[in-house]
């Protein structure tokens, strides 16, 4: 893959570099071991689960608008609850404002104004639903 360039573009901002190993901590065997951030590791299940969110909702479409040989009443009562709309559509704030935390360089006070924002859209999509 290219590198980003060095001059502060957009590209640049979006990547992260891997600590070196023998920076790790010591496990109790004497081992080194590295450890990935807590917020790449949250947002890595949460880009899993949202792909899972996906899924149920490209296959409750489809079950909805075609005849399928197969009818699911797993698939139908997922597409249909609120609560699934809402937790996906919670992992997608959190995806999007982390992004854009880490994008415009981070710091507790971006961190607090962008969870203030969320929790506001969070709300706001659950009220109107």
């Amino acid at each position: 893959m290219a590198q980003p360039s060095k001059s502060g573009d957009l590209l640049h901002s979006v990547w992260v570099e891997v600590p070196d190993v023998s920076e790790g901590k010591k496990n109790f065997d004497g081992e080194n071991r590295t450890y990935a951030p807590l917020i790449d590791t949250l947002r890595l299940y949460a880009g899993w689960l949202l792909v899972w969110y996906f899924i149920v909702y490209a296959l409750g479409a489809v079950q909805l608008t075609r005849h399928l040989p197969v009818h699911s009443l797993i698939v139908s009562s997922l597409f249909s609850s609120q609560v699934i709309a809402n937790c996906a559509f919670g992992v997608f704030l959190f995806l999007l404002f982390s992004a854009l935390h880490r994008v415009t360089g981070g710091g507790a006070l971006r961190a607090i104004l962008l969870f203030l924002a969320g929790a506001v859209f969070l709300f706001l999509f659950i009220s109107n639903t």
